[in-house]
């Protein structure tokens, strides 16, 4: 909750996010009854109801107690029918929190209710005592629930956001936050969540910000994530999150910010992510990452809105391939910390907004070349713990240039 994010934001990127989901009151069976009388009467004992949970509308309009001949009494039935169809196709939500979908077919007590308080139950008291009344969006006098933000969309309200985090939440993922199907934003960051994260994730088709750093999440990343069309910002950094990047990170055609430092990744980096068109900040930094960059950016037209890679601390070998000057809105390369090897290309130096360059504790060798001292916008380069040669250009060029003279071989 202090550093500065690569987009100018501060901190746990508390503020990174954007829409949000369901929140009507519906969540037990609380004050269901049957409509047996005429209309009037069944909406008079509907507003008698001093805590509306969840009410359940019948599947037909009460019937006439009054004598009809059977013929007619079919025909009002059936054009009553066709009615409600006709309404169900055109995707109409009820006050009352229940929704139809596109088939027509009823789906009773529509979840954001019970999924809150299934999550108010598993939650401490830090959370649960500014969790007041039986509506997570207010009613009335009450506040809406802290964290909790509300959308009004037609004629009801749904939960859109979920900011629920450093209140040391201890367990599990809250699996009943996958049933808050209007999500767009999830942050439940800094907390002590475990295990993994459920694949029901993939549930959540319109979120853009998912911030779940700074917890102990493990095991593999899942691949539904690659489900969430509409992400923007991926925050899963410091975790035990292990296994592979998934490549179906590459479905995602929004993404512009994917956080994964300091986890316990292995293998490759999938070079399918280099297809994602608006990503402008990679961290995989802190992983067990092995591969070299030529394999990451060999597709050609890669990363074309890259500004930020951080690469360090990983097992990376090879040298620095000349295409990786193709990246020409990269402003922080940071490699410190491989098994990097070779010369340094002078066509890394012609990349024009390289602001940041970090090649610190690696294998280069060889000279560094004259283009990184007239550099126009470069301030900081950090080359230290190499093998190069004696006789580079004086330092001074730069607000930062650190060259060891112990680190140059004779």
């Amino acid at each position: 909750m202090g550093s500065t994010n690569d987009d100018g934001n501060k901190g746990d990127d508390n503020r990174v996010g954007d829409d949000g989901d369901n929140c009507r009151d519906e969540g037990g069976r609380v004050g269901e009854r049957r409509c047996t009388n005429s209309r009037s009467k069944w909406m008079h004992n509907v507003g008698k109801m001093e805590k509306l949970q969840a009410y359940k509308v019948e599947e037909e309009r009460p019937r006439e107690r009054r004598k009809t001949q059977g013929n007619l009494l079919r025909e009002r039935r059936c054009r009553f029918r066709r009615g409600r169809k006709w309404r169900f196709r055109r995707g109409r939500r009820h006050k009352f929190g229940q929704r139809e979908n596109d088939r027509g077919k009823k789906m009773h007590r529509v979840v954001p209710v019970k999924a809150l308080n299934e999550i108010k139950a598993s939650l401490g008291w830090r959370v649960v005592y500014a969790w007041v009344g039986d509506d997570p969006c207010g009613d009335g006098d009450l506040p809406p629930w802290s964290g909790v933000t509300c959308s009004t969309v037609g004629d009801y309200r749904v939960v859109t956001e979920l900011e629920v985090y450093a209140v040391s939440i201890v367990g599990p993922f809250p699996t009943a936050v996958t049933s808050l199907l209007d999500l767009t934003r999830l942050d439940l960051h800094n907390n002590k969540l475990t295990g993994p994260i459920p694949p029901q994730i993939g549930r959540l088709r319109r979120l853009k910000i998912l911030n779940l750093r700074w917890n102990k999440l493990q095991d593999a990343i899942p691949p539904e994530i690659g489900q969430l069309k509409s992400l923007t910002h991926l925050y899963l950094s410091f975790n035990n999150f292990k296994g592979e990047i998934p490549k179906e990170l590459a479905n995602l055609p929004d993404l512009r910010y994917l956080h994964l430092h300091e986890n316990r990744l292995t293998g490759r980096i999938p070079p399918e992510l280099g297809t994602l068109q608006n990503l402008r900040h990679l961290d995989a930094g802190n992983n067990h990452l092995v591969g070299t960059l030529r394999e990451l950016i060999r597709i050609e037209g890669c990363f074309p809105a890259l500004r930020n890679l951080y690469l360090n601390n990983n097992y990376f070998t090879g040298g620095v391939p000349a295409q990786l000057a193709n990246l020409t809105s990269l402003e922080i390369l940071y490699l410190s910390y491989n098994k990097m090897s070779g010369v340094i290309p002078s066509s890394i130096a012609h990349i024009p907004k390289l602001t940041y360059l970090y090649l610190d504790h690696n294998q280069f060798s060889g000279r560094i070349p004259d283009p990184f001292y007239k550099h126009l916008f470069l301030k900081e380069m950090y080359l230290e713990g190499n093998a190069f040669r004696p006789g580079v250009n004086p330092i001074g060029f730069h607000k930062v240039l650190e060259v060891s003279d112990s680190d140059f071989l004779a």
